[in-house]
């Protein structure tokens, strides 16, 4: 039997049988851990530390070697995200993100860079960062972290650097996974501005704090419904249905 307390967001908690709560959370040093808390329903020694999007520290208990199903002996809140429980937009924006940890992170496979995202993610929302800002910024980093980076820097044709063609307008195709340039019959009419390509650059490599709103809201839904689509076609582990919380955010 071994055990370890690991930093968390919970992204999932729900009832099991009558006294326990199964909890999915995402945890900075071993990944996706499942576990399950006996009598945490009725019990207040837990408080709310195994509420949906709660940042706790959470002891868990492994008494299989081979187990993915874990026992939490313990938990102990580290940081409230007090915002999320009276914005319904923030939540709808918040819950977006851990859908993505849920279906697209290895049960006790260490992901750090992913967790750093989230809680950056999470912290500036719940900060009044504008959500969809916010959002697209977590989305680039996240795929660029897991591997599935859309491409914006160069044609997905011809291959060629987007700063070597050096045109004003590129087209989009969601079958390809990116931008293609005006010279290789693109398939696509979905036009996008050098601005956007400019745009996603900044969100890839800017850190949450460098990043401000400006006159961006036109670019960020654009860009997200880009995300949404390249998503839904080309990364595995996104139901086939695809994300439940798009059908609550406005772009």
């Amino acid at each position: 039997m071994t055990s370890f307390v690991d930093l968390c967001v919970v992204l999932k908690s729900f009832p099991f049988q009558e006294r326990d709560k199964i909890v999915v959370t995402f945890t900075e040093n071993h990944g996706k851990v499942t576990g399950l808390a006996k009598g945490a329903i009725h019990s207040k020694r837990f408080g709310g530390s195994l509420d949906l999007l709660s940042c706790s520290n959470i002891h868990f208990v492994q008494k299989n070697p081979t187990a993915e199903f874990l026992f939490i002996s313990e938990a102990v809140t580290h940081h409230e995200f007090q915002g999320f429980g009276k914005d319904f937009e923030k939540l709808s924006y918040a819950s977006f993100a851990i859908e993505i940890c849920y279906h697209l992170s290895e049960t006790l496979t260490p992901q750090r860079e992913l967790f750093v995202a989230l809680c950056n993610f999470l912290f500036h929302l719940n900060q009044n960062m504008s959500p969809l800002l916010a959002l697209n910024a977590f989305i680039s980093k996240s795929l660029k972290i897991l591997g599935y980076s859309p491409s914006f820097f160069r044609c997905v044709k011809c291959e060629k650097p987007a700063h070597v063609l050096l045109q004003k307008e590129w087209h989009w195709s969601t079958q390809s996974g990116g931008i293609v340039c005006k010279n290789c019959n693109p398939s696509s009419q979905k036009i996008l501005t050098d601005d956007l390509l400019l745009h996603y650059e900044k969100l890839l490599n800017s850190s949450f704090k460098d990043l401000s709103p400006g006159s961006t809201q036109k670019l960020d839904s654009i860009l997200f419904s880009l995300f949404f689509e390249f998503l839904n076609y080309h990364v595995p582990g996104i139901p086939k249905k695809g994300l439940n919380s798009v059908n609550f955010i406005s772009y």
